[in-house]
């Protein structure tokens, strides 16, 4: 092979790729990556690539090829690990292809792979000092029971049954009943819960009766007085009336004489009246 020989060689291993212009590594004239360059930099042997150089590391530097820029320093001298954002799930599974909720995370030669969907809630949901948590959903009408929720997590608290003193009734006119109700039946019927316990409710037997007295009574609606002698009360259907004794009906009860203050032992000789106050026709 003569001297003239070799520039036509070189222009042909130029021609067919073999031999890479080092321009063409540096980028094209207008400061863009080169065009047909998929090299990509790597570091040395006993360097790692970093995410970017610690300030004022002397040792830590910088390869570029093809347009794209890698940093690398010293395998010895990097000790980090990469980790995951708060919101993110780590995982060493790779990023599968047009996965969008996935990167790589590269640091001191390790790489991890981080998804969306970290828990970032921890804390679970808790009752008051007297309450118990329970995995049973409070009924419709139960009182002193609450829904507690948080980091998706609910429980249900109701009052320590140790601690609670309350008793169930059923609304006025309505009775309990040990017969539990039926919520597919279409009946008036309903639960009271409170402490841990339940009844059932149901309407009471219809009562439109009213309070009378005697017929040697008069009706008032004036209650009795302390220790009133012939005033009683009369109740009917949740009604109540004060009944006191006609002193002039027929049958009526004599009312007790008054004490006699004489004591000279002789009888009296006029009987005492009926009622000093109200005269009979």
């Amino acid at each position: 092979m003569t001297l003239r020989t070799l520039p036509i060689l070189a222009v042909a291993l130029l021609a067919t790729g073999c031999i890479l212009d080092p321009n063409d590594l540096e980028g094209g004239g207008d400061g863009g990556p080169p065009p047909n360059c998929e090299a990509v930099p790597i570091c040395d042997d006993g360097w790692v690539e970093v995410d970017e150089c610690p300030q004022d590391d002397v040792d830590c530097r910088e390869r570029s090829l093809c347009g794209t820029t890698i940093h690398c320093m010293p395998a010895a001298q990097c000790l980090a690990f990469p980790s995951c954002r708060p919101d993110e799930e780590q995982s060493e599974e790779p990023c599968g292809e047009g996965e969008a909720d996935c990167r790589q995370e590269n640091l001191c030669g390790a790489t991890i792979y981080c998804r969306d969907g970290g828990d970032q809630c921890a804390a679970y949901p808790s009752c008051h000092g007297e309450e118990v948590p329970t995995e049973e959903p409070c009924e419709e009408n139960e009182e002193l029971c609450r829904e507690v929720s948080l980091c998706g997590a609910t429980i249900y608290c109701r009052e320590d049954i140790g601690h609670c003193e309350a008793y169930l009734v059923c609304d006025e006119g309505d009775e309990e009943s040990e017969i539990a109700c039926d919520p597919d039946a279409d009946e008036p019927c309903y639960t009271r819960s409170i402490c841990g316990y339940t009844i059932n409710c149901r309407p009471g037997p219809m009562c439109d009766a009213e309070p009378t007295c005697e017929p040697w009574e008069i009706a008032s609606n004036e209650a009795c007085f302390d220790d009133e002698w012939g005033c009683r009360a009369e109740e009917e259907c949740g009604g109540i009336i004060y009944c006191r004794e006609d002193p002039c009906a027929d049958g009526a009860a004599e009312p007790a004489p008054p004490p006699d203050d004489d004591d000279d032992g002789e009888e009296d000789s006029e009987e005492a009246p009926r009622d000093p106050i109200v005269a009979c026709p």
